[in-house]
């Protein structure tokens, strides 16, 4: 056990000194530093504002791609207020932070422009959102990467079927196989066997 804790200790210092060097490149006006960022932290941006802003993503399929742009603007534009040397200590969890603003600041005009009841769009945000501890917002950070990382092991076909999660977990079944092109049956028997894929793949990083 405290081998594999070693072990993660210095992956995370060594993934963390490979993001400040890309971090100090982009601020020199390196672009292809700029999307090795977007390549190793868009997929935990993108699973961020599903979760932080679900009913929003499922109503409008153009709010995922327009909050990650954002997301992505404001973290660039806040790196350069700060400067090379103040860089977070903690990158992904400070990404993540980002995001959820943006889909705070998003919720909130949405709510103003549409009749949709100011209470509901509230709850499209996670309860504890505005509250939400450094220490508690690095851990999910942290759940988030394994999560991403068992992900991106799945198979194609199954990523396309992740890529449903929201019907898939409201029981729409019917509706995500036609989506997807396969029968419902086929479609809930893939998802269990992904589920236990994810769990014990989880279950080890943990």
């Amino acid at each position: 056990m405290t081998d594999r804790n070693t072990s993660d200790h210095l992956d995370s210092d060594e993934r963390r000194r490979e993001d400040v060097v890309l971090i100090r490149r982009l601020l020199s006006g390196d672009e292809g530093a700029m999307r090795s960022l977007v390549e190793r932290y868009d997929r935990l941006i993108r699973y961020t504002i599903f979760q932080t802003s679900r009913r929003h993503c499922e109503r409008d399929p153009g709010w995922l791609d327009a909050r990650a742009n954002e997301t992505w603007t404001g973290i660039v534009q806040s790196l350069r207020r700060s400067g090379p040397s103040k860089i977070p200590p903690q990158i992904s969890g400070y990404f993540v932070r980002i995001a959820k603003n943006k889909c705070l600041d998003a919720s909130k005009r949405a709510d103003a422009r549409s009749v949709i009841p100011i209470e509901e769009g509230r709850a499209d945000l996670e309860p504890a959102d505005a509250d939400t501890s450094p220490e508690l917002l690095l851990q999910g950070a942290e759940e988030l990467e394994r999560l991403q990382a068992c992900l991106a092991r799945l198979s194609p076909e199954e990523q396309m079927i992740c890529a449903e999660i929201g019907l898939i977990m409201e029981r729409r079944w019917k509706e995500a196989s036609a989506r997807l092109g396969v029968a419902e049956s086929t479609l809930r028997s893939r998802w269990g066997a992904i589920l236990d894929k994810l769990k014990g793949w989880l279950e080890k990083e943990i």
